[in-house]
């Protein structure tokens, strides 16, 4: 294995560990169907990609290159839940630090509309 190949898998592994999953396998080959989303206790294999990038159907890509592509799934993933993406043996519960962002931020938003709508007692 070449100094190369050992950084791109390092670079993969550590993409994945980070919630964001590459699009490269053994020696850069793309396994593009190998994505699984764990949600309630239930395994979604991909239906369905629809590719956006145009290098997404060469199945290769060079160190670093990306290919962008959005996953169709069949209905019944919670994302108001916490769920896992999978990559080749690889997992993420990434999604789960997004979801207390999410929520922190509603409840900003649901105080500050709560602030907005109260009328001013203010004497004039």
């Amino acid at each position: 294995m070449t100094s190369r190949s050992r950084g791109a898998r390092r670079y993969a592994e550590s993409d994945a560990r980070d919630g964001d999953i590459p699009r490269r396998g053994a020696a850069g080959a793309i396994q593009s169907e190998e994505l699984f989303i764990t949600s309630r206790g239930r395994l979604f294999r991909p239906i369905g990609i629809v590719p956006l990038s145009p290098t997404w159907s060469s199945f290769q890509l060079d160190a670093r290159q990306q290919a962008a592509a959005i996953y169709l799934f069949e209905p019944g993933i919670s994302v108001r839940e916490q769920l896992t993406v999978s990559y080749q043996g690889l997992s993420s519960d990434a999604w789960s630090g997004s979801l207390r962002v999410l929520d922190q931020e509603r409840a900003r938003v649901k105080a500050r509309a709560q602030l907005e709508a109260k009328p001013d007692s203010g004497g004039t």
